[in-house]
């Protein structure tokens, strides 16, 4: 038997049985883990609003013997974020962010620089283009994982490269290709000097610290089909809110 006290983050939920969820959590102290919030659907549950999506909060955890799922045993909110769940653009791009989190980390694996990320995130997206920090959040995400991209200099023969030749990005590769080695991967990206700017300022931007941010339509569409093909390539299948969003923009220009 063990119980567990940590903060934890409201990844989503299921329902389970007549009246409680499962519910994913990441967590600072223990990473992504499942717990049973037992009576969480019914009117008048202990939890109130510490179940719903994007909210953060301290947790008990209890972890039965043979089980394979905790049980949550008591709650306290630090913050609902039910700003982002009564907007529809911010609750979208909160799943995004919730979405990608769930499906890229394995379970129990803490990261305290992911937790902070995350909440990071879900302050600023009140204030910021949802492409924006879609991009912002998955290129540090990303980078955080394992999957930084080396901008720096060509990935093969590693020379630096000058502002005026033209680079490509591969994905495959993980960097930016020079004019000799762009052969080297043959559906490696063209990108501008200045998206490569914006890049390389989305690696080390301090989003705790950033305003509003606003980036011509080119660049962000070019950051855009970027992030997209990056986690294209490390993700297992696509994101559910991806394609609900690629739905919603098509629908609407009918």
């Amino acid at each position: 038997m063990l119980y567990n006290k940590t903060e934890a983050i409201v990844l989503g939920q299921n329902d389970f049985g007549e009246a409680d969820k499962v519910v994913t959590f990441y967590t600072k102290e223990f990473g992504k883990l499942k717990a049973v919030a037992k009576g969480v659907r019914r009117i008048k549950s202990r939890f109130g609003s510490a179940m719903e999506p994007f909210s953060h909060d301290h947790l008990m955890l209890y972890m039965p013997r043979k089980r394979d799922l905790y049980i949550v045993t008591g709650s306290r909110i630090i913050r609902t974020h039910k700003e982002l769940r009564e907007n529809f653009d911010s609750f979208i791009t909160g799943s995004y962010i919730t979405e990608l989190v769930n499906k890229l980390t394995e379970p129990e694996e803490p990261n305290g620089h992911l937790f902070s990320l995350i909440l990071e995130a879900f302050h600023q997206i009140p204030k910021q283009d949802r492409d924006i920090i879609i991009v912002i959040f998955a290129i540090k995400f990303l980078a955080d994982a394992g999957y930084k991209l080396n901008l720096e200099k060509c990935v093969f023969c590693e020379k630096p490269i000058p502002l005026s030749e033209q680079k490509k990005l591969s994905i495959q590769y993980g960097g930016i290709l020079c004019a000799k080695c762009q052969f080297r991967d043959v559906q490696a990206m063209n990108v501008s000097s200045l998206t490569l700017r914006y890049l390389k300022r989305i690696g080390i931007v301090d989003l705790t610290k950033v305003g509003r941010i606003n980036i011509e339509a080119s660049i962000k569409n070019e950051l855009k089909r970027i992030v997209h093909f990056y986690l294209s390539h490390h993700l297992p299948g696509r994101l559910k809110t991806e394609e609900f969003m690629e739905k919603l923009i098509s629908s609407s220009t009918v």
